[in-house]
């Protein structure tokens, strides 16, 4: 591989040292061409590889981690040896071992892969650019959506081709089974569990290890939604790696600054689809397991699309903190609170330039306003409405919407009758398609995927005036609102509000499912188990109108503002029979009363 750095003008180097000896210009000189160079390898190959064996050594030798053990051996009265142990044996479980002559295997596997799969991977390459700058000078922590697990090795792909060091990954150990997860950990994976409340040395064994990497200046990336997105929306972020990575940066004085990189990865189609609608109806996530791969023929057989990865500008720490890092180490209000405010601009920043594709707006087209049919006249004629809409946003755009607006709609409903998500009839002229009811569900998955330039619009139109802001606190979890959507439409069509009712609905039945009376005390998958339940009866009885209503991570995020709002109760500290959280009623009937009011307001009910 070779690479071509910036020019450097000679003049410019000379006018550096206008007052030095010949001798002394030459060795000024010199140091700058090696300081440049420096930087430049470090962009593309990262910092000197350690072994696995040396990094785990060099992070139990750290001052802050030594320091913690003596303080949790103190509290949970063992000896230091043992707490010693246990953060050995965490490392060994968490610890990468990156090795690149995998790496070099991995480019040629996955340059077939990917041909087979996809019709190409397009790749903002002024990101690319941009990102380059920041990491000539600083460690980079990549921060993209999540939709699928070929995530993992599209962005070390991309990386890979582009010349950028490829960043260490941070993957659930849900993903360590045997025989992959050795392979994983070799391809730059480090492994994390799903939760370690109350196991602070497993706490402290990751955090020291984070912040050895980021004293490294080693790239990393974690996806900030902490799992992939079933719904086709982003998910609220996640604020425990962002909290480790923050603190490791005001605790290393010798860290210059970290960039945050917010990105979007969007596919025309996810290769998990078919597993995600069943999660969505409620049913259990399967564990990885190696014989999963024996479904590999299946997919082979099928086309997938296009990849769009797009960059959002990168954020600086240093910049977000300002002065305030001293104030930030000693108060863990104000440190969480800077926390969870730069988490939400990450995920502003990845709502921002996520990508519109056309089968977004075709699912749009076909589930509102609803009935039983609809023309493909009428539906490109949405379409057309939709996009308007989204534009507003200044999304980023596929290509083909841009160039071959009728023809990529199209495309996207061919496949959608292909699939089996929907159904044609007719011909040429005549023809019109159809969405069986239990098929709205699926076609929900590729609506979502357009809400992010599509849900102002909605909220605008489904709300008067006095309910606003209640209405956008409420969906708080849901959508990334812009600050200033009251003002951006000035005329929308009745049925954009339709977009959002599924998800008020959602809201509705979980608040009327866990009024009091209902139940006293009950875990969490049960009472999603119940709320489904009773949802599929008023689906029947009419007082349902969309089926899509019925999403479990939709209710699972009511639950949560629910419970924020003093409506619900979580029990923190208890667990069920199955390890879920546990739930009863909130004391606030008053607040319960008002989420109430609010929700058949908007739903005029």
């Amino acid at each position: 591989m070779a690479k071509i750095g910036q020019a450097l003008d000679l003049k410019d180097l000379i006018a550096e040292f206008p007052n030095a000896s010949r001798s002394d210009r030459v060795k000024g000189i010199m140091r700058v061409l090696q300081k440049t160079y420096q930087h430049e390898t470090l962009q593309v190959t990262g910092p000197r590889l350690k072994t696995r064996r040396a990094m785990m050594d060099e992070v139990m030798e750290s001052a802050a981690l030594k320091k913690r053990l003596k303080e949790i051996a103190k509290e949970q009265n063992i000896s230091i040896e043992a707490a010693e142990n246990r953060a050995k044996k965490n490392l060994k479980e968490i610890c990468s071992d990156i090795r690149f002559t995998l790496i070099e295997l991995w480019n040629y596997f996955l340059s077939w892969l990917f041909n087979r799969f996809y019709d190409g991977v397009q790749v903002d390459q002024s990101g690319i650019r941009e990102i380059k700058r920041v990491a000539k000078d600083s460690p980079i922590v990549l921060v993209p959506s999540h939709k699928s697990h070929v995530d993992y090795l599209i962005f070390s792909y991309v990386f890979y081709h582009n010349d950028l060091s490829l960043p260490l990954v941070c993957a659930g150990n849900n993903l360590s089974f045997w025989p992959l997860g050795p392979v994983f950990r070799r391809s730059g994976a480090y492994f994390i569990r799903r939760s370690f409340a109350g196991d602070p040395i497993y706490a402290a064994s990751l955090k020291a290890y984070v912040a050895q990497l980021m004293h490294d200046r080693t790239f990393q990336e974690f996806f900030i939604e902490g799992t992939r997105s079933r719904s086709g929306k982003l998910f609220p972020p996640r604020t425990g790696m962002l909290k480790m990575m923050i603190e490791a940066y005001l605790e290393d004085k010798d860290i210059p600054d970290v960039y945050f990189i917010p990105a979007s990865i969007d596919y025309e189609r996810v290769l998990e689809e078919g597993s995600y609608l069943d999660e969505v109806q409620g049913r259990k996530k399967e564990r990885e397991r190696f014989w999963d791969l024996l479904h590999l023929p299946k997919f082979l057989r099928r086309r997938y699309g296009k990849v769009y990865l797009q960059f959002a500008k990168p954020i600086s720490l240093k910049a977000a903190l300002g002065k305030r890092s001293a104030e930030l180490l000693g108060d863990e209000a104000a440190l969480h609170q800077f926390t969870k405010d730069l988490a939400w601009n990450i995920g502003d920043a990845i709502n921002d330039v996520t990508t519109l594709l056309s089968s977004a707006l075709a699912a749009t087209a076909l589930l509102y306003p609803k009935a039983k049919s609809t023309t493909s006249k009428e539906i490109h004629a949405k379409c057309e409405i939709l996009q308007k809409i989204s534009l507003v946003s200044q999304p980023r755009i596929t290509e083909a919407l841009d160039k071959n607006f009728h023809l990529s709609i199209q495309e996207s409903l061919n496949q959608m009758v292909a699939s089996g998500v929907i159904q044609a009839h007719g011909e040429a002229e005549e023809r019109f398609y159809s969405v069986p009811e239990n098929h709205r569900l699926a076609l929900e998955f590729y609506k979502n995927r357009g809400m992010h330039s599509l849900a102002d619009a909605a909220l605008v139109q489904v709300c008067e005036p006095q309910h606003r802001q209640a209405a956008k606190d409420l969906l708080q979890l849901e959508y990334y609102f812009s600050e200033d959507l009251w003002t951006k439409y000035s005329e929308l069509p009745p049925w954009i509000s339709d977009l959002i009712r599924p998800t008020l609905e959602a809201y509705w039945l979980a608040l009327v499912t866990t009024s009091k009376g209902n139940f006293k005390k009950i875990e969490e998958w049960l009472l999603l188990r119940k709320i489904l339940d009773r949802g599929q009866l008023l689906l029947l009885k009419g007082e349902l109108e969309y089926p899509e209503s019925l999403s479990r991570f939709t209710i699972q995020n009511a639950l949560i503002q629910l419970t924020e709002w003093g409506v619900l109760q979580h029990h923190a500290k208890e667990l069920g029979p199955r390890g879920r959280k546990v739930y009863s009623p909130g004391a606030s009937d008053q607040r319960r009363e008002e989420c109430r009011l609010l929700l058949e307001t908007l739903l005029k009910k």
